[in-house]
C-alpha cells in the first residue's frame, strides 16, 4: 500500500516538473522560481545529477544561490549516505559567508553530525566544526548519542559538561544516551546521578 502511495506521489511530482519546464520555455513563469521549484522536487524525487545540472544552470543565468537549496541537497545527500558530497556543499555555503546560509546551515550541519553519529564517524565532526556552523543544543545531542552509540564514555562525558557550561539544556535523548552509555560500563552511580539530574 505505501509503495503504491509514493509511486502516486512521485508521478505527481514528475509531472509537476515537467509543468515548471513547459511554463519556464514559455516565460510564463518567473525563472528563478521555477528553477527553485524544478531543484527541489528533484532533489526529494532522488534525482541528485539531474538536480545539480538544473542549479548549476540556475547560478551560471545569474541567479543567486538560494540557502533552502543548499540545504536541500546536504539533507538529500545524507540521506543517501553521501556525507562528503553534504560536507562540500557545506564548506561551499562557508564560503559565501552571507548571513541566511549560517541560519539554514546550521540545520544543515545538525544533519551532517547526526549521521556521522549513525555511522560511527564522529571524531569526523572535528573536522567540520566551523567558525561559521557553531555547535547547538542539537547538534550536542547528536554529537552525544553518537559517541554514546561507539562506547565512548568520556567523549559523552565532556560533550555533556560542554553544553552545561554553554548553558544548553540536555534533552531526554541527551540523559538517555549518557545513562544507557554509563549502564554499559558497569558506571552504575554515574548513571544514577544522570538519572537524578534530569528528574531534578
Amino acid at each position: 500500500m505505501l509503495e503504491k502511495e509514493k509511486g502516486r506521489e512521485e508521478g505527481k511530482l514528475v509531472r509537476l516538473v515537467t509543468l515548471l519546464k513547459r511554463l519556464l520555455q514559455k516565460n510564463l513563469i518567473g525563472d528563478s522560481v521555477a528553477y527553485l521549484l524544478i531543484v527541489c522536487v528533484m532533489v526529494r524525487l532522488g534525482d541528485l545529477g539531474s538536480a545539480l545540472e538544473m542549479y548549476n544552470e540556475m547560478v551560471r543565468r545569474g541567479f543567486s544561490e538560494n540557502s533552502f537549496v543548499y540545504n536541500s541537497f546536504i539533507e538529500a545527500f545524507c540521506e543517501k549516505g553521501k556525507i562528503g558530497e553534504a560536507i562540500g556543499l557545506m564548506r561551499e555555503m562557508e564560503g559565501k559567508g552571507r548571513y541566511e546560509f549560517v541560519i539554514i546551515g546550521c540545520l544543515a550541519f545538525d544533519k551532517v553530525v547526526e549521521k556521522l553519529g549513525e555511522n560511527g564517524d564522529v571524531e569526523k565532526v572535528k573536522d567540520v566544526l566551523t567558525v561559521l556552523f557553531l555547535p547547538s543544543n542539537v547538534t550536542y545531542s547528536h554529537l552525544i548519542r553518537g559517541y554514546a552509540r561507539n562506547d565512548k564514555v568520556q567523549d559523552v562525558l565532556k560533550i555533556y559538561y560542554e553544553m552545561e557550561y554553554k548553558s544548553l539544556c540536555p534533552g531526554l535523548s541527551v540523559y538517555s544516551s549518557m545513562i544507557q552509555c554509563l549502564c554499559r560500563f558497569g558506571k552504575v552511580e554515574d548513571a544514577e546521578k544522570y538519572l537524578r539530574i534530569m528528574n531534578g
